[in-house]
């Protein structure tokens, strides 16, 4: 099995503990469990995602106002006395595999860069001014003639938004030497008069002649940041006021496949992850990382713009809207659980998108996703964002496919191919604008409460989009799926536990509920049964879960996405218990303790009998 990516969130169990790892959880502003996820818990990880990185911004940044966005063509600021381009050896994507000898020079947009003081002759870390690199890599300072300084680079894109606009922070450093940043210094301790321009070019490191790395691999960390800038430059153009939370790029050329102790590079694969730092139940810090491979040889991530961007697409969803996933490892071939199907396909799509306006000497074709691997990193996982197809017997589509996901929101933002069913040409912020809107959805956020969604927001496509979404097997009335039918071909030992994708619970009435692994355990479809609950009015409600075949009951209950409760049992016995729910719409996650476990039996249905009094 090929695996995609590693983004791994939440368990769904009922438990609040410090971790959370590698996943968005409740997304933006949900309060959903926390708990150690699969091969990175806190007892044997030392990575600590709270230490390292930069310093603080020292001083104003001169030219803040004008550089608006990590494109901005704005050039050095009127007056400056140094002046610059940073710029870095980006390696293209022109057909299977990196093309190593193909690597041009190309601007690093949008970074921190800093002029530092000179002390005995050597270059200090007293910062003296700070600029911001333009969109064509373009900085200056307005500094006095015979001042002497050096000039280093951050590898960080940062803006605070006090001068209006928006505002980010993202930073690449090392995991594997306790997140020591990143950066590009000049090393040229001069007066501003002797030294007036200073360029900086950080190199790849590769040598064409030995076919491998043989120096300092200096411009991967802002070919990560570049790849980023496409991503921000789109979210620019639907929000330009966008406050962005701080995000941490964990790459090194140490990071490698195994999974283990993240500060030794042991990370997997890439992924995102999210660490709340809790003081009892209360939210006191927050890392948001990106982990990103850099073995050489075997996979690299740097320039691989769809594994970061894709990456970016969940750290987006997370930000700005909401995550339900509970992630875990998928491959293409996979029926997932909805929540996972989703997060996943739009951050394939999301890559797609963003790239799209790249120009084909970095990016030969952008409709096409591709990660990089193998010796000097000419092999390459690929599939096309429109018109991928599992070759395998099992291919179906649906809710559950990550494919017709992907396929569904790139086709709706890709021009008419004269397909028949894809007449859509949405832009990028119709597309961000529904994604936003469903960070309140009472359902759980899923390809139902998007496209429902989307359909509202953009009322005279709504028969062109249900055209599209119904080549892929797909009906929407609404965001809970309902009426939706068995997809043709889907091979279940027990379709109940697939449609109708919400079961309905009422007061004082008998629900039953199988969690099954007729696909798959953890994160596969029918593993975590979804029901809708109305309640009538607000006051305290009893919820049992009597298991009726030796199943071991665990429920978790959500209103609009935040956890309000749940529980669980680890023995085969009826879980009861009261809980005070608001009046409206409820969502119950119903699933059972073993066959959530990532190595879980296959085909193992338990059910359950839910009541609500």
């Amino acid at each position: 099995m090929i695996i995609l990516k590693r983004y791994l969130a939440p368990l769904l169990l009922f438990a609040l503990l410090l971790l959370q790892a590698c996943g968005g959880g409740g997304g933006g502003g949900g309060s959903a469990p926390i708990v150690p996820s699969v091969g990175n818990s806190a007892s044997t990880d030392k990575h600590d995602p709270f230490s390292g990185g930069f310093t603080s911004i020292q001083t104003t940044i001169n030219n803040e106002s004008s550089v608006t966005s990590c494109d901005s063509l704005v050039g050095p600021p009127a007056g400056s006395t140094l002046t610059g381009r940073v710029t870095f050896q980006r390696v293209p994507l022109l057909g299977v595999g990196l093309s190593y000898g193909a690597a041009t020079s190309t601007p690093a947009r949008g970074v921190v860069v800093e002029a530092v003081s000179v002390a005995a002759g050597s270059c200090s870390n007293t910062v003296v001014a700070t600029t911001l690199s333009d969109g064509d890599g373009d900085y200056g300072f307005l500094l006095p003639l015979t001042q002497a300084v050096c000039v280093r680079a951050r590898a960080q894109m940062y803006r605070s938004g006090l001068t209006g606009g928006g505002s980010w922070d993202f930073k690449v450093s090392d995991n594997s030497r306790s997140n020591s940043p990143y950066y590009l210094l000049d090393n040229n301790p001069a007066t501003v008069a002797d030294a007036p321009i200073r360029d900086f070019d950080a190199g790849s490191g590769w040598s064409v002649a030995n076919n491998r790395y043989t120096g300092t691999r200096s411009a991967a960390p802002f070919a990560i940041l570049d790849s980023n800038c496409h991503a921000l430059a789109n979210v620019l153009t639907a929000d330009s006021g966008v406050s962005l939370p701080t995000l941490n790029y964990r790459w090194s050329k140490n990071n490698n496949e195994a999974e283990g102790n993240t500060s030794d590079g042991d990370i997997g694969g890439a992924y995102f992850s999210v660490t709340n730092k809790l003081s009892g139940s209360t939210l006191i810090d927050q890392a948001i990382e990106i982990f990103l491979l850099g073995d050489d040889g075997f996979d690299t991530d740097e320039y691989d713009q769809h594994v970061i961007t894709h990456e970016f697409g969940h750290y987006l969803s997370f930000a700005e809207s909401r995550s339900d996933s509970f992630g875990g490892s998928h491959s293409l071939e996979d029926k997932l659980d909805m929540t996972v199907a989703f997060d996943e396909g739009w951050g394939d799509a999301f890559s797609g998108i963003v790239l799209d306006a790249v120009t084909s000497s970095q990016l030969l074709n952008p409709e096409v996703y591709q990660d990089t691997y193998g010796f000097a990193q000419q092999g390459a996982f690929k599939f096309s964002l429109e018109s991928y197809s599992d070759s395998s017997s099992t291919d179906v589509d649906g809710w559950f496919d990550e494919s017709s996901v992907f396929k569904i929101i790139y086709d709706l933002f890709d021009p008419d191919e004269g397909s028949g069913f894809d007449r859509l040409d949405f832009n990028f912020s119709q597309l961000y604008n529904s994604l936003v809107a469903i960070k309140n959805t009472k359902a759980m956020v899923s390809i139902y409460s998007y496209i429902d969604r989307l359909k509202t927001d953009n009322a005279g496509d709504a028969t062109a989009i249900d055209t599209l979404i119904a080549n892929e097997s797909l009906v929407v009335n609404d965001k809970y799926g309902t009426s939706q039918p068995l997809p043709t071909g889907l091979a279940a030992n027990n379709n109940d536990d697939v449609t109708p994708v919400y079961k309905t619970a009422t007061v004082g009435a008998n629900t039953s509920v199988c969690s099954n692994t007729q696909f798959g355990a953890f994160n596969k479809l029918s593993v975590a049964r979804y029901v809708k609950f109305s309640a009538p009015s607000s006051r305290s409600y009893t919820l049992s879960l009597t298991p009726t075949n030796n199943g071991k009951p665990a429920i978790e209950i959500y209103k609009a996405g935040s956890y309000i409760g749940g529980g669980e049992r680890s023995t085969p016995s009826a879980l009861s218990f009261t809980l005070t729910m608001s009046s409206g719409e409820h969502v119950f996650a119903i699933y059972d303790g073993d066959n959530i476990l990532d190595d879980a039996q296959p085909n193992v249905r338990k059910c359950f009998t839910l009541r609500v009094n």
